[in-house]
């Protein structure tokens, strides 16, 4: 059995979890299993799920750079130098400050080494040491990987880099009748009223108080309105400030991070994404194959993301009333199943992972 170093997952439930979990589960694991390196000693995302599937998680093993540069350096090539049977790095990023492992891996001869990168950050240009360590890339990586053309030209400029799709468990996707009527009756939604769903961070990035203003204008002009909120994160206070300056208590439902975010769009009736950067928007891909009308930032989220032609796009300049409106006028729209024009459209996580794996098995050719 042969190991990879996979770096990216955090406490969170987010995109990028979800795709390297999505990875992980649709790998042949007698033959390749996964380190997961994390830089904090807290639970990780489905951390018990890992476990059970045989990978081992190293809880920031290794002193900071910034504390000790010489022993952080000395313990990740005697991490290495004790792990022979390590055939790849693979580094999910939101960013390239520290790419580190990436160069201890090259002096170490690690013949697969990866970075991918997962965000579109356009209001936020490349920092100095960024800048530098792009042009690093080239002789540290075998691989530069990206979720979306946006993605990769965002992260590595003008390299080359290859597009490799955010695939998903499309089955656990599909809208369930029996889904929707367990969770609505769960969370006192009536039949008739209108959901609104969102799920995200509460971060910056998710503009996820813009959205509460956007749901607001829907409320003031249907009150049988609900909205649907699940995630956690540094807004959590604000958030919840703002549901109560707007009384809104009775209407905002306010979900933790789960693992079972599937069950909860099929008891939604639209899906609302105002963010102010993307890499790709794995929630919209989720979104879509549940069957749901999509509102999204315009030049925000990439256009690979539209595979069911149901995203509507609309400026992240225009009012919380113009979004609202936006959102309004679908409350009557059928929900259609479009989980074969994902498949076609090649975001399957089976085809995913194979293309993954092999990437990977180029590091047993190269021993």
């Amino acid at each position: 059995m042969k190991r990879v170093v996979q770096f990216g997952m955090t406490p969170n439930y987010g995109g990028v979890e979800a795709f390297i979990m999505n990875l992980y589960r649709n790998l042949n694991h007698e033959e390749i299993q996964f380190d997961f390196f994390v830089n904090s000693n807290s639970p990780i995302s489905y951390e018990d799920e890992i476990k059970s599937l045989g990978g081992r998680i190293i809880h920031q093993r290794f002193v900071s750079r910034k504390k000790n540069p010489f022993k952080h350096y000395k313990e990740l090539f005697q991490y290495f130098k004790e792990n022979p049977d390590i055939i790849a790095v693979h580094l999910n990023k939101a960013n390239i400050r520290d790419i580190d492992l990436l160069i201890v891996a090259k002096l170490m001869k690690i013949p697969v080494r990866i970075i991918h990168s997962h965000i579109d950050n356009r209001l936020q240009k490349l920092q100095f040491f960024e800048k530098i360590n792009q042009k690093l890339l080239k002789c540290v990586t075998t691989h530069l990987l990206a979720c979306s053309y946006e993605a990769g030209n965002y992260m590595f400029g003008k390299l080359d880099y290859q597009v490799i799709k955010d695939g998903v468990n499309i089955q656990k996707f599909q809208f369930n009748k029996l889904y929707r009527s367990q969770i609505r009756k769960q969370l006192n939604i009536l039949d008739d009223e209108f959901v609104v769903g969102s799920i995200g961070r509460f971060c910056e990035q998710k503009n996820t108080l813009f959205l509460l203003d956007i749901f607001f204008e829907i409320y003031k002009e249907d009150k049988n309105s609900k909205l649907l909120l699940i995630g956690n994160g540094p807004l959590k206070t604000e958030v919840n400030k703002k549901i109560y300056d707007f009384n809104l208590q009775d209407n905002v439902i306010l979900i933790d991070e789960t693992i079972e975010a599937n069950k909860y769009y099929s008891a939604m009736d639209i899906f609302l994404f105002p963010s102010l950067y993307e890499g790709f928007g794995m929630v919209l891909l989720e979104a879509q194959i549940s069957g749901l009308k999509c509102i999204a930032s315009k030049d925000v989220i990439p256009e690979l993301v539209d595979i069911t032609k149901e995203i509507e796009y609309v400026s992240l300049t225009s009012t919380a009333k113009w979004w609202a409106n936006c959102v309004s006028k679908y409350k009557k729209i059928k929900r259609y199943d479009k989980v074969n024009l994902v498949i076609n459209a090649g975001f399957d996580i089976n085809d995913i992972a194979e293309q993954l794996e092999k990437i990977y098995r180029e590091g047993e050719i190269n021993e």
